[in-house]
């Protein structure tokens, strides 16, 4: 068999998850918000609100890494208490 006829044609994933204009619009917003603020809180609750013009959320979290990498813990939240948000720390 010649390698030229065994070779595979891929399709081309770009029309498989080519995201709307308005889903990339978001992404340039927040990555401008990741840009102009070093106040994490800030950058986090703005995310957050873009977010929500595509996935009408009624919970919402960010977890992030904890000291040496071994557990997680909810560094923003919305949609419960924080003391809940608290004890969802993940080792």
């Amino acid at each position: 068999m010649n390698p030229a006829q065994s070779r595979v044609e891929l399709a081309p994933a770009a029309t498989e998850t080519a995201l709307p204009a308005e889903v990339l619009a978001t992404l340039a917003e927040i990555g401008e918000g990741v840009n102009s603020s070093l106040d994490l809180d800030e950058v986090l609750a703005r995310t957050a609100a873009l977010i929500k013009r595509h996935i009408d959320y009624e919970i919402f979290g960010v977890l992030m890494i904890e000291g040496d990498g071994a557990y997680l813990r909810h560094r923003f939240s919305i949609g419960y208490p924080n003391d809940l948000a608290r004890i969802y720390a993940f080792p």
